[in-house]
């Protein structure tokens, strides 16, 4: 059942709320400001993820995750073509089906999702927009209304950035970027992963959870793999790091032993 939300970019629907809000609200938080925090899903480019230190560093204590730790969603689909997406009404019963068997719960009424073509989509970004973005998330958990936009695609690439930019909205933004995006990435692999075993929207053919370009140095999908094979569900890392239990600045060991 889908509802309406009035922002300043007019009227977004969204659909039923969802208790899992609830089970990462007790984490470390930081305060928001009015202008919610923007997470951004990124086109690939030659210079990927090739970040120096200093620049991590920078980006770390500036807050800004999705520019020095972004996510592609090429990194994660086989080349199989998969038909275009040109509607809200025809997402969102998947994107509804997907969250409910990679959560148990129904889609948040606090997340409203728009898909949009370039033109409306580089207008609702505002200054700094760039083509290279293909979705977006405005932040404002346990304070609004999170809005995620995203561009009209093909739906591999379309669920794929949801998912990611979903998995920023689930929670408030946490104060290492790092720590953020791996939480977003977290919660993008258990998405790939249900969409894959359920052959959501006849994916399966269309998206891996393994990475699909050679040697994909990303510092938070590495932390995430690495927690996974010592134990722990990507749902479980994802409430995890979104309650301040895991940090991407723990050692492995660290990593095991929070359980």
């Amino acid at each position: 059942m889908y509802g309406n939300y009035v922002g300043g970019g007019g009227t977004q629907a969204y659909v039923r709320s969802s208790p899992l809000e609830s089970i990462v609200r007790n984490y470390a938080s930081v305060s928001l400001m009015a202008s919610a925090p923007v997470e951004r899903v990124y086109l690939p480019t030659k210079n990927y993820e090739r970040k120096t230190n200093a620049q991590e560093e920078s980006y770390t204590k500036t807050g800004f995750a999705a520019q020095a730790y972004h996510f592609a969603p090429a990194d994660f689909l086989t080349g199989v073509a998969t038909r275009a997406i040109n509607s809200r009404e025809e997402l969102m019963p998947l994107v509804e089906e997907a969250f409910e068997k990679t959560t148990g719960q129904r889609f948040p009424e606090n997340i409203a999702i728009t898909i949009c073509g370039s033109a409306d989509f580089a207008k609702a970004f505002g200054p700094g927009y760039s083509d290279n973005v293909l979705g977006f998330c405005r932040n404002r958990n346990g304070f609004g209304v999170s809005e995620v936009f995203v561009r009209k695609g093909q739906l591999a690439e379309v669920m794929l950035t949801l998912g990611h930019e979903i998995g920023h909205a689930l929670t408030g933004t946490l104060p290492d970027a790092r720590d953020e995006e791996a939480k977003a990435f977290a919660f993008s692999l258990g998405w790939m992963e249900t969409i894959c075993r359920h052959n959501i929207g006849g994916l399966k053919v269309a998206i891996t959870p393994e990475p699909a370009r050679n040697g994909l140095h990303n510092v938070a999908y590495d932390f995430v793999v690495k927690t996974a094979k010592a134990g722990k569900d990507f749902l479980r890392i994802f409430i995890e790091l979104g309650k301040g239990m895991l940090s991407i600045t723990h050692t492995i060991e660290q990593v095991i032993s929070v359980r």
